[in-house]
């Protein structure tokens, strides 16, 4: 209830200051309207400024622009002469020019009609020249159709020779069959070869898989770059580009990884554990040139990580085994590891170099390892699965001492050949190459016996084509006779036509010639006309260049005029457009004038005299400048008050008379607290209880939340010196009060609350702790008699240790906890 009183004080204190702003904002507001309404008025004075202005700027330009007129007005008139000959001499000078262009055009007219005379003469002429051409034309066909006529009269009287055409047509007959025998002999041959193709085809396709299942088990190398790409990427990359690039390498580029192969693969666990995969996935290369390309554009360049060794410097003779293979045995081992490996010299030489395995042997069943470290020949070697690996060292005694460690199974090097299999595909590969060699002995003879007919087929056809060119000869011969014999009764006919057609060439010529002269005399009057229609064509055309030169000469006057009178043509000009635009300028400000006069009267006319009175005193003697920003400074005022609900007045007093509400109960919560208080004071019993003094009280605060409780406890001296006398009351700290103080008035203030606060058990843990022998008995024998009250709570006292002899109750029970170091792990139970 305090703090919702406190809260609505703020809220009220908050009100206030809403009722003042609104109280402001609407003084402000008032000036707003003020100012709004007188702004009108200023803007109407301005406007009226602009129009006096404005009428004054109308009359000056008025005034100017006739002065300028009237001075003007002689130039005007001589303008006006000069412009009416200009009128008179451009139509003088287009009737002279419309009359030249009509004597022109009967110019033309006649010297049309003199062209087409000429063409006319032209035409006549070339008739009298394609009559003479016909007539030589004629004479010419008659020599050449005399000619062929002579020509094919010898060939008619010389008939071709008789062939027996019934012998040729026999004799294609025999040819033809024999072509059909031939192509049914070859298509039975080509029947047969199918079916050996088909047969063959089987063959190959069984070839194909047989060699590529041995290609699968011989190919390691496919199966091990695959194991590449999953366990060294890098590795695979360097490879991919050296591959790619192989032609800048002297040598080739080795990997033990993929060129390496185990003769036995039962020690493919061991070899891969000797070579271990750092050596398996070293490039060698076999030269420096090649080892410096290398690491230059692949390491450096590319940034892949990659191993690359050379050796060049060193030979398999280099790498001697500690003993002898002859004497191996002595020791109890089979071999070396070197020897169960095969690959290039450069590879081996590599592996020897960096993992020495052509000093570790490797033996199948155990050895006497005491006898091989006796030796002192071998540092390490494979038994079994077992890796032995022995060190000597180096001062003393250097006696022995051997590691073991057990080999993990290959998973890089365990591809191998399956050799069985692979005998029995290269034999299946051999059966199915002898097969197909004896299919492609009988597809050679049918070939052989294709070929054969087909040369018979190709003389028969040679043949055949001979015969049917004899015969065709023949016809040839005979129809070309009969087709001559005809073309000379056509010859004859056509030679006979053209000796009978009517010679008139002669008359038709004089004919042509008398009208060319008629056509000569019409040209001549023709001529006659153009010369006399020319001189009168010169004539106006020096008549029409004069009036054209009296019309420019006007024309320039004019001009000169006009470039003299230019300037005070400007000024007229310029005089008229500030004329009208003085004249719109005008009208339109005493229309704004009178809009805004209007617009002021309409914006007082409802205002009351007191009104009235405050507007004229607050803009007294304003500009329209000074009362806008009078104005936005109102409302930039307005804004900052920002508007208040009008029922706030209301709000404030509703919550004065809560607050007055608020204020009688919180005496009343005041007077019960007081009530509370007194019933805290049962701990000052349980203080006395022990034999001290002792009591329980709040701590109030202006701030509700810095209320609370205080434990004040006093411990009279009786049997024990730690308790102090003649001393009051003071609040319980961690400073003043000693531990077992604070442990006693702790506890005794618990179990004052519960007769105040309920609570379905309670845990008090090490209560006893710090005190002293009389007290931890006191609170005891108190929290004995408190918690085995009827009706109380469940107490649990959580301690590590208790005095002998204390008071107990048959509501108690005591729970041993069995924990420490003298405990055993475990305790047979039954036992």
């Amino acid at each position: 209830d305090r703090e919702q009183m406190e809260n609505l004080e703020k809220r009220n204190s908050v009100l206030e200051r809403d009722v003042m702003r609104f109280q402001q904002r609407e003084a402000i507001l008032k000036n707003v309207r003020l100012f709004e309404m007188k702004i009108p008025y200023a803007r109407y004075s301005v406007a009226k400024d602009e129009y006096t202005e404005a009428k004054k700027d109308y009359q000056s330009a008025h005034a100017h622009y006739n002065s300028l007129v009237q001075e003007n007005e002689p130039v005007k008139h001589r303008r006006e002469r000069l412009e009416n000959a200009e009128k008179t001499s451009s139509l003088e000078r287009k009737s002279l020019y419309d009359q030249y262009v009509k004597t022109m055009r009967q110019i033309e007219q006649c010297a049309n009609k003199v062209e087409q005379m000429e063409n006319e003469s032209d035409d006549l002429q070339k008739q009298i020249r394609l009559l003479k051409r016909e007539e030589k034309e004629r004479n010419k066909r008659i020599a050449r159709l005399q000619a062929e006529i002579t020509e094919l009269e010898s060939i008619v009287n010389e008939p071709p020779p008789e062939v027996n055409m019934s012998s040729i047509q026999r004799q294609l007959e025999q040819v033809d069959n024999r072509i059909r025998d031939l192509r049914n002999s070859v298509d039975e041959l080509q029947l047969k070869q199918e079916e050996y193709v088909d047969v063959r085809n089987n063959f190959l396709l069984q070839r194909e898989n047989f060699v590529k299942e041995l290609r699968q088990i011989v190919d390691v190398t496919e199966r091990r770059l695959r194991s590449i790409k999953q366990i060294d990427h890098a590795t695979f990359q360097g490879y991919q580009w050296i591959q790619a690039n192989k032609s800048i390498f002297k040598k080739d580029v080795l990997l033990p990884w993929l060129t390496i192969n185990i003769r036995d693969m039962q020690y493919v666990d061991v070899i891969e554990s000797a070579l271990n995969i750092g050596t398996i996935k070293t490039f060698v290369c076999q030269t420096k040139e090649d080892y410096q390309t290398l690491t230059r554009e692949v390491v450096d360049r590319l940034k892949i990580r990659i191993n690359v060794v050379c050796f060049d410097h060193r030979q398999m003779n280099d790498f001697y085994p500690p003993v002898p293979h002859g004497q191996l045995s002595n020791y109890g081992f089979d071999c070396y590891v070197l020897d169960q490996i095969e690959g290039p010299e450069a590879v081996l030489v590599a592996i020897c170099q960096m993992s020495a395995i052509n000093m570790i042997p490797i033996a199948k069943r155990d050895i006497d390892h005491k006898f091989v470290e006796n030796s002192r020949k071998f540092k390490s070697y494979f038994v079994g699965d077992t890796l032995f690996k022995i060190s000597w060292s180096r001062y003393g005694r250097q006696l022995a001492q051997s590691m073991t460690s057990r080999i993990k199974p290959s998973t890089l090097l365990r591809d191998s050949i399956d050799v069985e299999q692979k005998q029995q595909l290269e034999n299946r590969l051999q059966t199915v190459d002898h097969r197909l060699e004896e299919v492609d002995r009988v597809l050679r003879e049918f070939n052989e016996s294709e070929s054969m007919s087909r040369r018979e087929f190709d003389e028969l056809r040679g043949r055949r084509e001979n015969l049917v060119e004899e015969r065709r000869k023949a016809q040839a011969a005979l129809k070309n006779f009969e087709r001559q014999k005809l073309k000379l009764g056509t010859t004859k006919a056509n030679l006979q036509n053209e000796l009978s057609k009517p010679s008139s060439t002669i008359d038709h010529e004089q004919q042509l010639k008398q009208e060319l002269r008629q056509i000569a005399r019409k040209r001549a009057t023709l001529f006659l006309d153009y010369k006399e229609t020319l001189d009168e064509g010169i004539k106006l055309f020096s008549a029409r260049n004069l009036a054209a030169l009296k019309h420019y000469q006007i024309t320039a006057e004019i001009h000169a005029l006009v470039r003299e009178t230019q300037e005070k043509d400007d000024n007229v000009r310029e005089a008229r457009r500030l004329f009208t635009i003085a004249d719109s300028l005008l009208k339109e400000r005493k229309e704004k004038a009178k809009k805004l006069y209007e617009i002021a009267e309409n914006a007082i006319k409802d205002l009351s005299d007191e009104e009235k009175r405050e507007f004229q005193e607050l803009t007294q003697g304003m500009s329209l400048d000074e009362l806008e920003e009078a104005l936005a400074n109102e409302k930039a005022k307005a804004d900052l008050h920002y508007a208040t609900n009008p029922q706030v007045i209301q709000q404030y007093n509703e919550r004065l008379a809560e607050i007055m509400n608020l204020k009688s109960r919180i005496q009343s919560l005041d007077t019960r607290l007081d009530e509370l208080s007194s019933e805290m004071k049962t701990t000052r019993f349980f203080f006395l209880g022990i034999g001290c003094a002792g009591e329980v009280r709040v701590s109030t605060h202006e701030d509700y939340d810095k209320w609370g409780i205080e434990i004040l406890p006093f411990m009279r001296a009786q049997l024990n010196n730690t308790c102090r006398d003649n001393e009051q009351l003071h609040v319980l700290t961690a400073q003043r009060q000693s531990g077992g103080e604070r442990s006693v008035s702790t506890v005794m203030y618990l179990m004052s609350l519960q007769e105040l606060a309920k609570a379905p058990f309670r845990v008090v843990d090490e209560i006893n702790q710090g005190m002293d022998p009389r007290n931890e008995r006191l609170v005891h024998s108190q929290m004995v008699e408190t918690a085995c009250r009827p009706n109380t709570s469940q107490y649990f006292l959580i301690t590590p240790k208790l005095l002998p002899d204390l008071e107990y109750h048959d509501r108690m029970k005591i729970l041993c906890i069995n924990n420490g170091e003298w405990i055993p792990e475990k305790i047979d139970y039954k036992g």
